[in-house]
């Protein structure tokens, strides 16, 4: 009878700590649920008006402007002529900041060799920089969320006294449907 007695009360001191050590260690064991929240980042750059994400090619959207005193050339260019065409970003809708690269010539193909590409000048600033190249190759970087910043590129007709075609060869390659093309490669790369 002392066993069963040793027997009976060693079941209940185990079946005590059982359930000591159950309630103890179910103190610790919990579950729960969580999400973290990131923001995506957005990259909606518009370049003349235009979604350049959604389409590329911006040529419809960039002229060649000639200033006030020039207008009787009435949108083609002329010997001596200096127009101009802008680069305009917006970037209001842009998340993080980007680098821009930009190039610019008269295409290899431009059957007018006398137009050359002259200057630009930043964000509607008076100082133009020269190209003596006649080709524009500049980086540079833009901040997130900016509603305007401009690029204006200059071409010119140079006169045909300092540079290859003379009045002659000109008027021929005109009659003959010659334009003179301007390439523009634009590149843009986040900063991150």
């Amino acid at each position: 009878m002392k066993k069963r007695v040793i027997f009976i009360i060693a079941c209940l001191w185990v079946c005590i700590c059982f359930f000591l050590i159950q309630s103890t260690y179910a103190k610790y064991l919990t579950t729960f649920d969580a999400s973290a929240n990131v923001g995506i980042a957005y990259w909606n750059i518009i370049l003349n008006n235009q979604n350049i994400v959604k389409n590329s090619d911006f040529s419809a959207n960039l002229s060649l402007v000639f200033p006030e005193e020039t207008y009787h050339i009435a949108d083609v260019i002329v010997p001596t002529a200096v127009g101009y065409y802008d680069l305009n970003f917006d970037t209001s809708n842009v998340s993080l900041p980007f680098t821009y690269t930009i190039s610019t010539a008269v295409a290899a193909t431009n059957e007018i060799a006398d137009v050359k590409v002259t200057g630009y000048s930043l964000d509607g600033g008076t100082t133009i920089i020269d190209l003596p190249s006649g080709t524009m190759n500049i980086t540079g970087s833009l901040a997130a969320n900016i509603n305007s910043y401009s690029i204006r590129v200059y071409v010119q007709w140079f006169d045909d006294n300092t540079q290859t075609l003379d009045d002659d060869a000109d008027t021929l390659l005109a009659q003959d449907g010659a334009d003179a093309i301007v390439s523009v490669n634009v590149a843009l790369e986040q900063i991150v």
